[in-house]
């Protein structure tokens, strides 16, 4: 299935056909993150709205402060309380939103979890898998493409992803201009069918079709390959985390610790499981809305054009291997897996795997990433 070009009411929107995603109420959204920059007009309509007045724990302590934003300048930012954002209900609910409508929050707590990047061809609207509770509503939620001409007209501190890149490299030392990207991607998500039923099998067709498009024989996988680059790489991170979990101060709340702790145990049971396999062993079986699950997050991947970078597409690629390896064998749940089994360990992954500690792990593992791109095979 290729993206939808256009929708009733969102015609300048590329979407995933097959894309649904509606509120799950889980609050993984309001835990952990920096919460800003929050612009001017939405801190001024909460201090009219006097909301230290209308949600007591507002008032407990200050619920804004102003420090740099990512681009140095000073803005506000909405504050943390135990980890979580001072507006989070016991429900998990916002409190701005139950007395004050959706207007009244931030643009980027609104967009959330939904991506928006702008291209040439016009803007793509896709939902990041980070989202806790995409796994629950991402066969039977509200079609992405209904709510995307709401995201794009969302008022903005800062503008979207824009991808404008001087060219991609599909293959390592194979570069294409964007045009010619713009018109391979179709090709691309339509190779990521259903026929196949595991994440490696969909990037070994990825691989194919961008052997066959530069008319070249791809070198024959090797899943002993494979295994060693998941293991060095899953073996990295997993030490790191162990050492900040160590190191962290004794009254770092439950909120911020929690997915330190699950997303390191679900590394470690991984390797646990990695050492279990001898290449060519079977991997723990996906249920169909597994199989459907991890589909959908890497044909969002290709639609939002995370594929540049140093590495291009093959580390791009071999970074969704990893993080879908994690789910698959970091969870505690026996095989068939199902989306409900797979999620949870995704998205807490996902969120952790952003630190900046972390992120310089995988920055040094690209080459281990590009092994795993080409040893995929499904």
């Amino acid at each position: 299935m290729s993206p939808s070009e256009s929708t009733p009411d969102a015609p300048a929107a590329r979407t995933l056909p097959e894309a649904r995603w509606s509120c799950h109420g889980c609050g993984a959204c309001c835990t952990g993150f920096a919460f800003g920059p929050v612009r001017d007009e939405i801190i001024e309509g909460l201090e009219a709205a006097d909301i230290a007045a209308l949600w007591p724990p507002a008032a407990e302590a200050p619920w804004r402060t102003r420090q740099p934003g990512p681009d140095g300048q000073e803005a506000w930012f909405l504050t943390h309380r135990d980890g979580r954002c001072v507006f989070l209900e016991a429900d998990k609910r916002c409190a701005v939103h139950r007395l004050l409508g959706p207007e009244a929050k931030p643009a980027f707590c609104r967009e959330y979890p939904f991506l928006v990047t702008q291209a040439p061809d016009g803007p793509a609207v896709t939902v990041r898998a980070d989202c806790g509770g995409l796994h629950a509503t991402f066969e039977g939620g509200e079609p992405v493409s209904a709510q995307a001409a709401e995201v794009l007209a969302l008022p903005r501190l800062a503008p979207p992803l824009r991808w404008s890149p001087p060219h991609v490299e599909i293959l390592p030392g194979v570069a294409v201009g964007p045009e010619t990207w713009i018109r391979l991607e179709p090709r691309l998500l339509d190779r990521v069918a259903e026929a196949a039923r595991s994440p490696q099998g969909h990037v070994a067709e990825v691989r194919a079709a961008l052997h066959r498009v530069l008319d070249r024989e791809a070198p024959p996988p090797s899943a002993e390959a494979e295994l060693d680059a998941l293991r060095a790489v899953i073996y990295a991170l997993s030490s790191t985390l162990a050492r900040g979990l160590e190191g962290a101060p004794p009254d770092l709340p439950p909120a911020r610790r929690d997915p330190l702790a699950a997303s390191w145990r679900a590394l470690e049971r991984a390797l646990d499981r990695l050492d279990a396999l001898d290449p060519g062993d079977p991997w723990p079986e996906l249920a169909p809305s597994g199989s459907a699950y991890l589909r959908l997050v890497l044909r969002s991947r290709l639609l939002a054009r995370r594929v540049g970078g140093p590495g291009g597409l093959a580390v791009a690629l071999g970074g969704f291997l990893l993080h879908a390896a994690v789910a698959r064998l970091g969870t505690e749940a026996p095989g068939p897996h199902e989306a409900a089994d797979l999620g949870p360990t995704l998205s807490t992954w996902l969120r952790v795997s952003q630190l900046p500690v972390l992120n310089t792990v995988l920055e040094r593992s690209r080459p281990a990433l590009a092994d795993l791109f080409w040893n995929a095979e499904g």
